[in-house]
């Protein structure tokens, strides 16, 4: 059996796995702004011109955030960097029996996910960092209170909101008007108040964020705190566009040719071994699977955002 050829083979039916329709997971697409840039580029600049804020924040490799301040004359240098998704294997039964080829497709869609949940925590988690944009539940208020402060934070600066919620915060908004239409300890009825028209009359889109990510140590990590909500305006009197950004740098044809993943000039390869690998230790064998890319992740506009990451 030549290991070679069907590595070059599964390389093909994997490619790249981002759809070329949805290049963005559809959360992210509606908190940041895409820009690709072209292949051996080694930083991208934001420019000033058309906006009024004071500093724009970039993410590192490791999810960490750096403050970098802006000048009016002088446009801000980011460099990129490099993210790669956990190695996947495709069993080389599994390859040997299919007939649809549908292992491969599956590894696909989970490397795709898996890298597209990596970006959105990323972004997240930077937003949740930001010093001086969040605000914290009284003691007697409850999650409509808690929206409404952090819209309050933010409306002179942003509007046409969208709350991202982790899943016990969602819970609450869900069974908001319930909670609030029985009868109290005194017998009395609570004020009727209906969450979805106070979404509404602010132009406020809820959002749920679902997902975990693997960390090294075999735990997982929530894509947002449950108990955590991120209130972003996405139209900004400070400046054009989303208050985020993510740039993703193509990768060079050759590049992908070379290592058997026969991409062309895509943002995100999928890189295949050339030979069967031991899974593990034991005699099951596979080959390698991962999914790589180079990006800048950055936020712009902080202004524009709002958070709680305590909501009960």
């Amino acid at each position: 059996m030549d290991y070679g050829v069907l590595s070059t083979r599964i390389a093909a039916y994997i490619k790249s796995p981002i759809d070329p329709n949805l290049k963005v997971s559809p959360v992210l697409a509606k908190i940041s702004d895409f820009v690709e840039v072209l292949p051996g580029e080694r930083t991208w600049y934001w420019t000033n011109e058309d906006a009024n804020v004071d500093d724009i924040y970039s993410v590192d490799a490791a999810g960490e955030i750096t403050a970098h301040k802006v000048s009016g004359v002088v446009a801000t240098e980011l460099t990129f960097v490099h993210l790669n998704s956990k190695k996947e294997y495709v069993l080389l039964s599994e390859v040997m029996d299919a007939v649809d080829q549908g292992a491969l497709a599956r590894k696909k869609a989970a490397i795709a996910r898996a890298m597209d949940k990596i970006e959105l925590k990323r972004i997240l988690d930077a937003m949740l960092s930001i010093s001086g944009q969040d605000v914290t539940q009284g003691t007697d208020e409850d999650i409509m209170d808690v929206v409404l402060r952090a819209k309050q934070v933010i409306e002179d600066y942003a509007d046409k909101y969208i709350l991202l919620c982790g899943k016990n915060v969602k819970a609450l908004i869900d069974g908001y008007d319930k909670a609030h239409a029985k009868v109290g300890a005194t017998g009395a009825l609570y004020y009727p108040v209906k969450i979805k028209e106070f979404f509404g009359d602010n132009d406020i889109e809820v959002v749920k964020v679902v997902g975990k990510l693997k960390v090294d140590s075999g735990s997982s990590a929530d894509v947002l705190g449950a108990n955590s909500m991120i209130l972003v305006g996405r139209d900004s009197t400070l400046q054009a566009g989303l208050p985020s950004v993510l740039v993703r740098r193509l990768i060079p044809t050759k590049l992908a040719d070379d290592a058997g993943a026969e991409v062309s000039n895509e943002q995100r390869a999928t890189f295949v071994g050339k030979v069967p690998e031991n899974i593990g230790g034991t005699d099951t064998l596979g080959f390698s699977v991962l999914g790589y890319e180079s990006i800048i992740q950055c936020i712009t506009n902080k202004r524009a955002i709002c958070y709680c990451v305590t909501v009960s």
